[in-house]
């Protein structure tokens, strides 16, 4: 009986949040692509609270369903893209990620309930990092964009520290700072001269026992790819042009300056790249 009663319980649990979603949805001014739905958010979110609960004995933060979280449309199109502005699609996009994320720190010994400072480099408006505010570990976002930085301040609150940065190095960080650092769609809108420079710098505030992951577009096919191994694609969008590699070309960026333990695919989108700083 009680295993039952506890089932419908974590239902309605989920058909709550569905609703609550629903609820605070506005309606798009103009038609959006790649849209989740409210009852697939639920069940993404359905799958880190069991994941909470069996790894870590830890239940999920109130800020990871809060609809007050989620930027405007001009906000979110400034940031990363439109679609984030629309809940359902913000939330499950960053249970699907966090989950990705978690799943690959325990295969590589790096459990994120043990480590005691994180760093979204390219925090955003924190859509990844509230998803760390169940652990101890104190957290640090930083990002380029004003707009992400002001809006991730007020909703994040005192649980995160975020910091506004340069397109250039230093960051505001003491060396060996950080047990882990992860930067999502960070590396896929960096120029190909200043990749280098930033790995220095990654490598230079993390720990040296610490993990970086960081993600790529998908790879370039050999035949798709120039002799070099990368392409700069929509130069004319800034900030958010796009910089692809070819595996192999990626791999040899990595290695100058980390251990690489593993390129991962994942469902969500493109690889993620696991490194350690170790010894080169």
């Amino acid at each position: 009986m009680k295993g039952n009663l506890k089932n419908v319980a974590e239902a309605l649990d989920g058909a709550w949040f569905h609703f609550r979603l629903k609820a605070g949805l506005k309606k798009p001014a103009r038609r959006m692509k790649r849209l989740k739905s409210a009852w697939e958010a639920a069940r993404r979110r359905g799958l880190l609270k069991s994941w909470y609960r069996e790894r870590y004995d830890l239940a999920m933060h109130p800020i990871q369903s809060d609809v007050s979280v989620v930027p405007c449309e001009e906000v979110a199109a400034c940031v990363q893209s439109r679609n984030k502005s629309h809940a359902p699609t913000f939330f499950a996009t960053g249970y699907q990620q966090a989950l990705e994320y978690f799943w690959e720190l325990e295969d590589h010994g790096f459990p994120p309930d043990r480590m005691e400072k994180i760093l979204d480099f390219g925090c955003g408006v924190g859509r990844l990092l509230i998803h760390f505010f169940p652990f101890k570990a104190k957290l640090f976002g930083c990002d380029v964009n004003e707009t992400a930085i002001r809006t991730g301040s007020r909703t994040l609150g005192r649980r995160a520290a975020l910091s506004l940065t340069g397109l250039l190095p230093p960051l505001p960080y003491a060396g060996d700072f950080f047990n882990l650092i992860y930067a999502n769609s960070v590396f896929t809108h960096i120029r190909y001269d200043s990749q280098e420079i930033w790995m220095k710098e990654l490598r230079r505030v993390l720990k040296p026992s610490g993990c970086l992951v960081l993600t790529a577009h998908p790879f370039l096919e050999p035949d798709q790819a120039p002799s070099e191994g990368w392409l700069e694609k929509d130069l004319q969008k800034g900030a958010h042009m796009d910089m692809l590699f070819t595996r192999e070309k990626l791999a040899e960026l990595v290695v100058r300056h980390f251990r690489l333990l593993e390129i991962r695919e994942q469902p969500s989108g493109g690889p993620h790249v696991i490194l350690t700083k170790g010894d080169l």
